[in-house]
């Protein structure tokens, strides 16, 4: 910053209100400030600002579980939402979310000098080990579970609001049997996707049933609707997430069902993908950049000192010719 300073002709002062977009300064006098910085490539260091500050800008991100779709797009949103917003990120990564593979992860960022820790992809158990691993530090979790805990945030889409628009939107299709393929039972979230839907089909006075799915795959899906009588068919089905819709589509056409005039299909994430399954998927878009801007901002104002939320984010009904005949994208 001295170099900077002494190139542009300005004081230190005048540099840090430029790079960090605080305070009052001319244009002139900015663009000779960004030109400086241009010409010697200068770059904060953030962790160098941290421990001047006494206030740190590192967190520490657990992924947990299968690095899926909606896996994988929350660890990029997270991590682009930190470095949008000059956080650094110390990342590791375990199979499941017992209290053993969580003590390891806390273990391997906890010496990292991170003011807080956001957790993606828990599996059920995650939340349990919050406060019996890691003590009271500031923590944002993405997961559909309820917490309390003062020093705790949690952030998720509304399970309820995306399937009672899925529901609602098949019932005005005319649809009164409609099956529920549930996702893995490990993952909070294929149980409130079952639990949202059974409500809302019970709200309906709908003809609901769920059947029971051992994971998020195709094959899955597959199987599931493989499975199903020929004669019985329900008047739609509704897979907890694309993949497994896919394989429900493929199975009902190798057994000559017509989709949507037989059997409507809806999923649930909206892979780049699934507008060119054939037909196209009706199914709910999880906004999942603003899952990582949320997390990062919940958790850098209790690393100020703000006390845990429950926050919810709406999840918006995509509809395509897997429900509508001639619908399009």
């Amino acid at each position: 910053m001295k170099d900077v300073a002494r190139r542009a002709g300005v004081s230190l002062q005048t540099v840090s209100r430029v790079v960090n977009a605080t305070g009052s300064v001319t244009e002139e006098t900015t663009s000779r400030v960004l030109a400086a910085v241009q010409e010697l490539q200068y770059r904060p260091n953030v962790l160098a600002r941290s421990l001047a500050s006494k206030r740190t800008r590192m967190v520490g991100v657990v992924v947990v579980g299968e690095m899926r779709h909606g896996l994988g797009s929350s660890v990029l949103a997270v991590e682009e939402a930190a470095r949008e917003r000059e956080v650094l990120t110390v990342s590791t990564h375990v199979p499941t979310g017992d209290a053993v593979n969580m003590r390891l992860a806390v273990d391997r960022i906890i010496g990292s000098n991170v003011g807080g820790i956001v957790v993606v992809g828990p599996t059920r158990d995650v939340v349990d080990q919050v406060g019996d691993v890691w003590g009271q530090m500031p923590t944002v979790i993405l997961t559909t579970a309820q917490s309390r805990e003062p020093h705790v945030t949690t952030v998720a889409i509304d399970h309820d609001h995306a399937m009672h628009q899925i529901v609602d939107h098949l019932a005005e299709l005319g649809c009164r049997r409609i099956a529920h393929v549930s996702g893995d039972p490990r993952w909070s979230d294929a149980r409130l996707r079952a639990d949202a839907f059974a409500e809302r089909v019970r709200l309906r006075g709908l003809d609901g049933t769920i059947l029971p799915g051992e994971s998020w795959e195709a094959s899955t899906g597959y199987r599931v609707a493989a499975a199903l009588d020929r004669d019985r068919l329900p008047d739609a089905i509704v897979a907890s997430n694309d993949s497994m819709a896919l394989g429900v589509m493929s199975a009902l056409r190798e057994r000559g069902v017509r989709i949507p005039e037989d059997v409507k299909v809806v999923g649930f994430d909206d892979l780049p993908e699934s507008a060119y399954f054939r037909p196209g998927l009706t199914t709910v878009r999880q906004d999942f950049q603003l899952l990582g801007a949320t997390a990062i901002v919940q958790l850098d104002e209790m690393m100020r000192g703000a006390r845990g939320r429950n926050i919810r984010i709406e999840a918006p009904l995509i509809v395509r010719g897997s429900t509508e005949r001639g619908r399009v994208r």
